[in-house]
C-alpha cells in the first residue's frame, strides 16, 4: 500500500507542485471530488439535523456562515482527492478516525473527558 518511509533514503523522496485540479495524493485528474475537514457521518453524529454555522467564535463573533448540512462546501478542503485514493489509500485512516470518535463519543456520555482518548496507546 504505502512504502514505509523509515527504510527509504532521505534523498529518494520528491515533492511536487500542488496542482488544484489534480488529486492531492497520487495526481489523478479523473473522478474528483472535494474531502470533508471533518468526515460527513461524525457532523451528522454530533448535530444530527440541527442548524449549524461555521466561523471564529470567542470574545468576538467572526466570519460565520451557514453550514446547509453535512456535504456543504464549506465543509470541504479545496484540496480534491480521486475516487480511488478516497475509498482505498485513505480507508485505513477513516476506520480509526470512527473508533476514535466512537471512544470519545462514550467517554464524554459517560462523564469523562473525551481528551483523554489521546492517551490510549491506539
Amino acid at each position: 500500500m504505502f512504502p514505509d518511509l523509515s527504510k527509504m533514503d532521505p534523498m529518494g523522496i520528491h515533492f511536487k507542485t500542488y496542482l488544484p485540479e489534480n488529486c492531492c495524493l497520487c495526481g489523478a485528474t479523473e473522478d474528483l471530488s472535494g474531502e470533508h475537514k471533518i468526515k460527513a457521518t461524525a457532523i451528522r453524529a454530533e448535530f444530527g439535523a440541527d442548524k449549524m454555522v461555521i466561523g471564529r467564535f470567542g470574545e468576538s463573533i467572526e466570519n460565520v456562515r451557514n453550514v446547509q448540512g453535512a456535504k456543504s462546501k464549506n465543509l470541504h478542503f479545496e484540496a480534491k482527492i480521486c475516487r480511488k485514493c478516497n475509498s482505498e489509500r485513505t480507508q485505513a485512516a477513516d476506520r480509526e478516525f470512527d473508533r476514535f470518535h466512537t471512544l470519545a463519543r462514550v467517554k464524554l456520555e459517560g462523564g469523562e473527558d473525551p481528551v483523554s482518548v489521546f492517551e490510549l496507546d491506539q
